[in-house]
């Protein structure tokens, strides 16, 4: 789902109508102006989402604790995504700064990798949160030239290890971290996370989201709450903290485990059961064969 993101909808468009073709592309617009919708394809689907809410939330309450922007958001999509499987094979759901990208043994090409048989009824990709470092990559992104052209260096995440691809019924949980139904990791494909990626615009993107939280009560218990300087202290001071590794990422024991973290919901965890947040300071350099791809 997207709201005026000018910056990465360019950038997400590119990527995905390699792989799929306009019409089985599905983009979920949080009634975004009318700038933003000029840049959306007619031959693109586009849903307009509204923000108010009915006060109800469908779905298991294993899955949706509490009625909010953002539990209503993953209903809607899990139910339109259930809905999609009486078409397709399979459905994918990414957010607009998020990107699927397989191995190298898959050419890193996405289509080839769903082709290949290796999904289950719920599979996870692995969590990469691209990083920029601002002492080794001091210049803000060229919007002409790939992101991953222009910055080596991520975490790896069990926050972003997200169970998206799917070709069986599912109900995802908010943020789409969890879903009902056990999953695997698939530690061939992986989920490149570009919020982090230019500092200047995740100050922006940020400052738009905390005010989505004031003007509708969105993310509300979530960061959206927080101002945008507290939120690029919070990721400064992780990076300070931080050590560059020698080692690629897709060379890493990750360690990562699909738990069920409560009756009939089930997560991606660290291995020693907890989830790391912002607790773990190890920055691993992106082999040089994803460059051109985002």
């Amino acid at each position: 789902m997207v709201k005026d993101e000018f910056h990465f909808l360019p950038i997400w468009l590119k990527y995905y109508r390699r792989h799929f073709a306009d019409a089985d592309i599905f983009l979920l617009d949080n009634k975004s102006g009318p700038e933003f919708r000029e840049l959306i394809p007619s031959s693109v689907n586009r849903i307009t989402v509204p923000d108010h809410l009915s006060g109800i939330v469908g779905g298991p309450k294993s899955v949706y604790r509490r009625v909010s922007f953002d539990s209503a958001r993953a209903s809607f999509v899990s139910h339109l995504g259930n809905g999609l499987l009486n078409y397709y094979k399979g459905v994918i759901y990414v957010d607009v700064d998020e990107f699927l990208i397989p191995s190298a043994e898959f050419g890193h090409c996405l289509s080839r990798f769903l082709a290949s048989g290796k999904i289950g009824q719920v599979t996870a990709a692995l969590g990469v949160n691209v990083t920029q470092l601002p002492a080794l990559e001091p210049a803000a992104l060229d919007p002409a030239r790939p992101i991953l052209e222009q910055r080596a260096f991520c975490y790896l995440s069990d926050r972003y290890s997200k169970p998206l691809v799917r070709t069986g019924p599912a109900m995802w949980g908010t943020g789409f971290h969890g879903c009902n139904k056990p999953f695997t990791i698939d530690d061939d494909l992986f989920l490149f996370h570009m919020r982090d990626s230019d500092l200047d615009t995740r100050r922006n993107s940020h400052v738009m989201r905390h005010k989505e939280f004031q003007d509708h009560g969105k993310g509300a218990g979530a960061t959206w709450q927080k101002d945008a300087s507290w939120v690029l202290d919070t990721h400064l001071g992780r990076l300070e903290r931080s050590r560059v590794s020698q080692a690629t990422f897709d060379t890493v024991d990750h360690g990562y485990r699909v738990r069920e973290v409560r009756e009939g919901f089930h997560r991606v965890l660290c291995a020693d059961g907890t989830l790391s947040r912002q607790s773990q300071f190890d920055i691993y350099r992106i082999p040089p064969s994803f460059a051109s791809l985002v």
